[in-house]
């Protein structure tokens, strides 16, 4: 799993749920960052995969 990809989710969800963010900008910037990083490393994108995949489990997203 990308850890700069998941550690930025939860560091821009941290900061929204402190007030410096909406919670709505949350999902762009990571998406933003992922294809940032996914132009600059193109052997990162199964790992921005499962990197979404867990942030949205944390984020209670996906139930299981």
């Amino acid at each position: 799993m990308s850890n700069h990809t998941y550690n930025f989710g939860l560091l821009i969800r941290a900061m929204s749920k402190m007030g410096n963010f909406e919670p709505w900008v949350v999902v762009p910037c990571v998406l933003f960052y992922s294809l940032a990083m996914l132009s600059t490393r193109a052997h990162y994108s199964v790992d921005i995969v499962l990197a979404w995949w867990a942030l949205a489990a944390v984020y209670g997203i996906v139930g299981y």
